[in-house]
């Protein structure tokens, strides 16, 4: 490649990396493996605009779900049915009912169950998509905590994954989930601004790694 093509490609790669870091709403990565869950990726919500509000009890923001692992796949029908361990983060930005600065992080962990349905002994297509079940464990503050995806509710999601050729994949994936807190034992109060939208990107550290990659690339053609 020209070194202008290549310095062009490079400042593509930049403005993308950076501007699916701050619009998660954009969502997709590429990859060299179509199965799912995929690895290195990460469910994010919108920070702007989504913050989960447990009855007013607590509130939290900028919550991801990420770190897949453990994976279990068996089909049911047609259908795909995935468990594996998750990790949630979040920021609680308010604790009954007094604000939180800074925010108070929190992570929390266990095991969530999807459905992708019509997609047994496919690969490659559109399927719409339900997480049936979540269970993580963790603490807020002092607290142990339980989140859960709500039973009486259906989250519901879809997934896309297409062959861009030479190996790799895209996948675009978004999952509208409703979510319960349970804090010190108490009662489950649910996410009254459910549900929570959240899309598919790659996770930040990957993406903050490629970025990185790209300027030294740039800035080595420079010289």
């Amino acid at each position: 490649m020209a070194t202008g093509s290549c310095r062009q490609a490079v400042v593509c790669l930049v403005a993308a990396v950076g501007f699916a870091c701050s619009s998660p709403a954009v969502g997709g990565m590429i990859v060299t493996d179509p199965s799912l869950p995929p690895v290195g990726g990460t469910y994010e919500g919108d920070p702007l605009s989504q913050i989960a509000d447990y009855a007013g009890v607590f509130k939290a923001t900028e919550i991801r779900m990420t770190d897949f692992q453990n994976v279990g796949r068996q089909i049911s029908g047609n259908d795909e049915v995935l468990t594996f361990d998750v990790t949630l983060t979040a920021l609680v930005i308010e604790a009954s009912g007094v604000p939180q600065s800074p925010p108070l992080p929190v992570s929390f962990t266990g095991p969530l169950t999807a459905v992708f349905y019509d997609k047994a002994g496919q690969t490659l297509g559109t399927y719409q998509a339900e997480i049936t079940s979540a269970n993580c464990t963790g603490t807020i503050g002092p607290f142990a905590g339980t989140i859960r995806e709500n039973p009486a509710l259906d989250s519901l999601g879809e997934t896309t994954i297409t062959d861009l050729g030479g190996g790799n994949y895209q996948i675009d994936s978004f999952f509208d989930i409703f979510t319960e807190l349970s804090v010190g034992g108490g009662a489950f109060l649910a996410d009254a601004n459910g549900p929570h939208h959240m899309v598919l990107i790659p996770e930040p550290a990957t993406l903050a790694l490629l970025a990185a990659a790209a300027v030294g690339l740039l800035g080595g053609k420079r010289r």
